[in-house]
């Protein structure tokens, strides 16, 4: 699942917690992204019943956009 946001601050940066981004997959029925702000982009396949950790995303996303061909794309700081 999703790590609680207060389990998240990083004392070395003062990054704030949180979520950054969630975004709905309009390709694929229940798929949803969502940016962890510290720990990185989780994915549901289940319309948010359950995540996962998403293997090799950023650590702080910012930003995400889905494109027309399913790609997605993250930015990060």
């Amino acid at each position: 699942g999703l790590p609680a946001p207060n389990s998240l601050y990083d004392f070395a940066s003062s990054a704030p917690a949180g979520f950054t981004f969630a975004i709905w997959d309009p390709s694929s029925s229940g798929r949803v992204y969502v940016g962890v702000n510290g720990a990185g982009v989780y994915v549901s396949t289940n319309s948010g019943q359950s995540f996962s950790l998403v293997s090799g995303s950023p650590t702080y996303p910012l930003r995400a956009a889905i494109a027309n061909d399913g790609t997605l794309y993250i930015t990060s700081g």
